[in-house]
């Protein structure tokens, strides 16, 4: 054989090794390897275990929605509801003088007991946050709140509860309420509202009143269903007018500060 035939054959290139890969050494050069599967372990804690925060979060979640739709409800929810509303009966006509037998002369009539009755409602007390619903409107008897309204002028744009001034009321005090109409857009001029603060302010004191410390036992507040724009309430009575009078509610109130037929009417 010559040299150059010799030489052709040495650079053939090796066979490949045929042998079955030795797992001591690991792969043979250019073969491929497979995918190693690594055992999952499953978790064996109880499903609200595994949850935990997540269950924790959906609860805070739910908890936070029930307690702004109840804020919602407590917000909408209509503080009484009327059945119907009060007028004045008619006046009770005067007999006519008549030219015989001859005129006497008579004593000075008393003055005449202001405001007519109303059916008494009884005074239970209420939960402070319910409906109240009244037999007729404005209240002057009837299940209440069980906190009083504070003495004296609330604006038109107070949120007082007729469930709190009628409490009031059940303690002696006297009312003096305010319309400011079906739609709430007629309230009392400026003036007439002045008006209406320096009466609560200068009310005289009772003698239960100066007892207890107090300006005076008069509450002055608004409330739009009425058959008249002005309103005076003592217990079981209501003095309705078209104006606002202050000689009149004045008079109506020295009737009838101190003078519920209840057993609270003498307390402060």
């Amino acid at each position: 054989m010559s040299k150059k035939a010799r030489s052709h054959r040495s650079s053939r290139p090796a066979p490949p090794d045929r042998r079955p890969p030795d797992p001591a050494r690991g792969p043979a050069a250019g073969e491929r390897t497979g995918r190693r599967v690594h055992p999952v372990a499953r978790d064996s804690r109880p499903f609200w275990k595994r949850n935990a925060s997540a269950l924790i979060s959906a609860l805070v979640l739910v908890g936070v929605v029930g307690f702004g739709a109840w804020v919602f409800l407590q917000a909408t929810r209509p503080a009484y509801a009327c059945q119907s509303l009060l007028t004045a009966p008619p006046a009770t006509p005067t007999p006519a003088a008549s030219s015989s037998p001859a005129a006497t002369p008579t004593p000075a009539a008393p003055t005449p007991q202001l405001g007519f009755p109303v059916a008494d409602r009884g005074n239970k007390h209420g939960s402070g946050s319910d409906t109240l619903t009244f037999g007729e409107c404005p209240p002057s008897s009837g299940t209440h709140d069980p906190q009083p309204a504070t003495r004296g002028f609330h604006g038109p744009g107070d949120a007082v509860r007729p469930g709190a001034w009628l409490h009031s009321m059940e303690h002696g005090y006297v009312a003096l309420l305010y319309s400011c109409g079906a739609g709430g857009t007629s309230c009392p001029d400026p003036e007439t509202l002045d008006a209406l603060r320096a009466f609560a302010d200068n009310a005289p004191q009772s003698e239960v009143a100066g007892a207890c410390g107090l300006r005076n036992k008069l509450v002055v507040a608004r409330f739009d269903d009425m058959s008249a724009p002005f309103a005076a309430l003592g217990w079981d009575r209501v003095l309705l007018n078209d104006t606002f009078d202050q000689d009149l509610f004045l008079s109506f109130y020295g009737q009838w500060v101190d003078n519920a037929p209840t057993g609270e009417a003498k307390e402060c």
